[in-house]
């Protein structure tokens, strides 16, 4: 009993001898130089639990710290096998979305046989959580919990008015526009911004001009872009960690700051500093004159020249400017005023149009304003345009070209046509041809002829024979339409100045498809008065 008693104490002494000496054992001591880990050499690294062999590690030791190190992941070359599909999506040679090169500050924490390390890192792109080791056989780190921040830099998206596009042009708002933003996917911190016009839709104010299986479908007219004389401009851009960016760049024709900020639901873009490189009408404001008496001021800027005159006799024809002329000096616009008996006002066009508009502007960022007065709702005291309504620029001494806003063109013409249209005239058809001449004008701008006059300080701005004369042609066929024709006389029948020569203006009317036919020369604009 004793022996067995004696072989107990020698084995109880003998355990906490050896557990002892195990105790007393150094813990792993991590690699005290630079070294540099492969798949070949013992490198195991993981993203979103899938292994890469594309990926080096140098392991930096901290030189007064040996429980602190710094591991530098990289990819081999730039090429990879595919995209992680379990993780935010990575582009080609990126160790984590946006970023090619990672840099890791560890803590080591040592045991018997290895050095552990685990924690949290970002980027300016996205979060992520880290764990790993260091041993004699090598380097094993997985990286995994990616997620990305609030900038959409993984896939194109397009920014609309109704789509969190928040655009502004020299301090003002900028509509019917769409920005798409494409992300470079070689580095996220570089995108695109492709600016253009957003496409307008139509097919509602078709749908009251035209039969409904003609306007079933819907019409998305194009427009101008964002810069004027640009239809699309691409604006290449650097993202700050806080997903901003700003800087300076240039069309073909003007200079521009810009700064903004992008979201997943929002792009702010501020375009600001505008300047035209060709600038010669900037700062210049035109007066509209009043008409004196004879006419030698008059304030429109009208010229229509036919081989084929007006008949209102037979053997007895006129030039077709001159019954225009006329009509447009015949007071047959009615006012809320009343004369001395109490009959109501009219006024002709050529009164008209110096009371409703004052003044152009044409500023250095592209932006014409007008100073107008608001005849039509009741407004008495001129208002000036907002800005980003209508842009310029200059193609050279004697034209320009003009951008103008799309939907406001569309919807007044449409919009005020004639309640009780003709049934002969195939209103389908006569829309396709003006959209087929529109369409063009809309992206590219209204070519507009200048003539200056030195002597009198004039400028006449006004359309030309090849804009006016397409837009006439288009409109022939309603003069051919009894119906169209008869409404017009009735019309003209009802106003006490204008009644008494509707009689003689059926054959001038029905004459008109010929006129436009041979039509050599048409001029319409406005006679200005540069401001002194």
């Amino acid at each position: 009993m004793k022996k067995q008693f004696f072989y107990l104490i020698a084995v109880l002494c003998s355990t906490c001898i050896f557990t002892a000496c195990s105790d007393d054992d150094d813990p792993y001591v991590p690699p005290t130089k630079v070294e540099m880990y492969t798949t070949s050499n013992g490198l195991k690294y993981t993203y979103g639990g899938t292994d890469r062999t594309d990926v080096t590690v140098l392991y930096t030791p901290d030189a007064t710290d040996p429980q602190k190190a710094t591991l530098t992941l990289s990819t081999i070359g730039s090429k990879r096998s595919e995209n992680i599909p379990s993780a935010p999506l990575l582009s080609p040679g990126n160790i984590v979305p946006g970023t090619n090169e990672l840099i890791i500050p560890v803590t080591l924490i040592q045991n018997a046989n290895e050095a552990l390390f685990s924690g949290n890192g970002e980027t300016p792109f996205c979060t992520y959580r880290y764990n790993g080791s260091v041993s004699d056989a090598g380097l094993t780190i997985a990286i995994d919990q990616v997620t990305m921040k609030g900038a959409p830099i993984i896939e194109p998206k397009t920014y609309t008015d109704a789509s969190g596009l928040q655009l502004m042009y020299n301090d003002a708002p900028m509509l019917g526009k769409a920005i798409t933003f494409t992300p470079n996917l070689e580095n996220l911190e570089e995108a695109t911004l492709t600016m253009q016009g957003a496409p307008l839709d139509i097919s509602a104010i078709i749908e009251g001009l035209v039969p409904a299986a003609d306007a079933s479908t819907e019409v998305g007219l194009p427009t101008t872009g964002v810069f004027p004389g640009n239809v699309t401009f691409t604006l290449p851009i650097k993202i700050s960690a806080d997903n901003t960016f700003s800087g300076k760049s240039e069309t073909e024709h003007c200079t521009f700051s810009y700064s903004g900020k992008i979201t997943e639901s929002t792009l702010k873009l501020s375009i600001s500093d505008v300047k035209l490189k060709n600038a010669t009408l900037a700062g210049l404001t035109l007066n509209v004159p009043y008409a004196n008496e004879d006419f030698t001021l008059d304030p429109l800027h009208f010229v229509w020249e036919s081989d084929t005159e007006v008949e209102l006799f037979p053997g007895y024809g006129i030039p077709i400017s001159s019954i225009v002329g006329i009509a447009l000096r015949v007071p047959t616009i009615p006012t809320d005023q009343v004369d001395e008996e109490g009959n109501p006002v009219s006024v002709s066009v050529t009164d008209m149009l110096p009371t409703a508009l004052k003044s152009i502007t044409f500023g250095i960022d592209g932006n014409i304003t007008a100073v107008y007065v608001d005849i039509e709702n009741g407004a008495t005291e001129p208002t000036t345009s907002p800005l980003n309504i209508a842009q310029y620029i200059v193609n050279d001494d004697n034209s320009i070209q003009v951008f103008l806003n799309p939907a406001a063109i569309i919807y007044h013409s449409m919009a005020n046509a004639p309640e009780n249209r003709s049934r002969a005239v195939d209103m389908g058809e006569m829309i396709a041809q003006l959209m087929g001449i529109a369409m063009p004008l809309l992206t590219d701008g209204v070519p507009v002829q200048v003539s200056q006059n030195a002597e009198d300080n004039s400028m006449d701005i006004y359309l030309g024979t090849e804009f006016l004369v397409p837009i006439l042609k288009c409109a022939s066929p309603l003069f051919e339409d009894e119906d169209f024709i008869n409404m017009l006389l009735e019309e003209m029948a009802k106003d006490p100045t204008f009644g008494s020569m509707a009689p003689m203006m059926g054959g001038a009317l029905r004459t008109m498809p010929q006129i436009i036919d041979n039509t050599t020369k048409i001029e319409l604009g406005i006679h200005f008065l540069k401001a002194e």
